[in-house]
């Protein structure tokens, strides 16, 4: 599976995390919830638990309708931190 980016590098205090794209790749490949987006059929929202980063809820928000998938928005999802 491929996924790219919506934009250029990443930039600012996020330029160091080059993992972040591993954990991406990871939660799309296997995540442990998929749910479309409410304001975007094109778009789906898929999460997973970041074991490196204390098992907080990563969202991985990706655009499905197009190939390769491309990636909207990547960040770690507060309301999912009790959630299972």
């Amino acid at each position: 599976m491929t996924l790219t980016r919506t934009h250029g590098r990443p930039h600012g205090r996020h330029a160091s995390f080059t993992p972040m794209r591993l954990h991406n790749e990871r939660v799309v490949a296997a995540p442990a919830l998929r749910s479309p987006d409410p304001n975007d059929p094109a778009v789906e929202r898929f999460f997973g638990r970041i074991a490196e980063r204390d098992g907080r809820a990563l969202r991985v928000v990706v655009n499905t309708n197009v190939a390769p998938w491309r990636v909207v928005s990547v960040f770690f999802d507060r309301n999912m931190r009790k959630k299972p």
